[in-house]
């Protein structure tokens, strides 16, 4: 479906355009549920930043090759796509959109487990959750 659109020949607007499209088609493929297209568009919104800077085809090879570990930077920005993808699957796992939303929001406003010691966890603190995993 891309090559025929055009793929990524033609001006930044037409390749926005097609990625878009792109996105929004696979949220379709996977089912007849606003739930799957919005997982879809959040996921090209996600991959925007990419598009528009022309990085998207920077990192295609190993993360830290010759190296034990990822440097701090590599690990930061493996997190934060591993957390916004996470989040994007809030969206194609929901049984509908008002059900995401909601959920999305709950993870916003409580604590992450009410009866622990990590009650005192802020949202914001809650992306750093991850690179405690790590």
């Amino acid at each position: 479906v891309y090559i025929p659109l055009g793929g990524s020949k033609g001006g930044k607007w037409m390749n926005i355009r097609n990625v878009f499209i792109i996105f929004l088609v696979s949220g379709f493929w996977h089912g007849a549920n606003w739930t799957f297209i919005a997982w879809g568009g959040v996921n090209a919104l996600l991959f925007l930043p990419l598009l528009l800077s022309n990085r998207n085809r920077k990192n295609t090879g190993v993360i830290s090759a010759d190296r034990m570990l990822p440097s701090l930077r590599e690990a930061f920005q493996i997190a934060l796509t591993f957390t916004l993808v996470s989040i994007t699957w809030i969206f194609f796992r929901a049984d509908d959109l008002s059900s995401a939303i909601g959920y999305l929001q709950r993870i916003l406003t409580t604590p992450f487990f009410e009866s622990s010691l990590l009650a005192v966890v802020k949202p914001v603190k809650l992306l750093f959750i991850p690179l405690i995993f790590l």
